[in-house]
């Protein structure tokens, strides 16, 4: 979209978010900071998710993290939706991968210098059609032990239950 329209004008419904008020807008993408991290699923540059309460979120995964799920179904669902919607084609549940129903461990240093250790598991796995044997392009969802998150809470840091990472970081490379 043109870098001169106002963001209000030519922001489009986020389809699969919560609500109708969730919105989204691509950006030129040599004009917006672009971060990318490993857990990173895919690069979508110029994307920036915005909610109802006027968060921009730079990716999928960010704005995914920022919505409560009630099941994992729902929160595959968001996923295969908004993808759909914004042209990536093909989107469906792959439940039988190998990493489905596996344990998931992940270190991190907060900005503070706190390493922080989060343990849960891959309760799913999303994929293109077309990407059947391109798994570097797959998503998984991760649900976190609520334990490990309270103690993860008490320390300042906020985390969601549910998140999605690449496939590099569900394989741990």
């Amino acid at each position: 979209m043109c870098c001169k329209i106002p963001t209000k004008l030519k922001a489009q419904p986020a389809l699969g978010f919560p609500n109708k008020d969730w919105t989204f807008v691509f950006d030129n993408p040599q004009k917006t900071a672009h971060l990318r991290s490993t857990n990173r699923s895919f690069s979508l540059p110029g994307l920036r998710i915005l909610s109802p309460d006027g968060r921009q979120f730079l990716s999928l995964e960010s704005a995914f993290a920022s919505v409560p799920h009630a099941s994992i179904p729902d929160a595959i669902l968001l996923v295969k939706t908004f993808l759909s919607h914004i042209g990536s084609l093909g989107y469906v549940s792959f439940p039988g991968h190998f990493l489905v129903d596996k344990e998931f461990c992940v270190d991190f240093t907060t900005m503070n210098g706190r390493s922080i250790t989060l343990y849960g598991a891959i309760v799913g796995c999303i994929r293109g059609e077309e990407m059947k044997r391109n798994e570097e392009n797959y998503l998984f969802i991760v649900q976190y032990n609520e334990k490990v998150l309270d103690i993860a809470r008490s320390m300042g840091v906020k985390v969601q239950v549910t998140q999605i990472v690449s496939a590099e970081f569900a394989w741990g490379k």
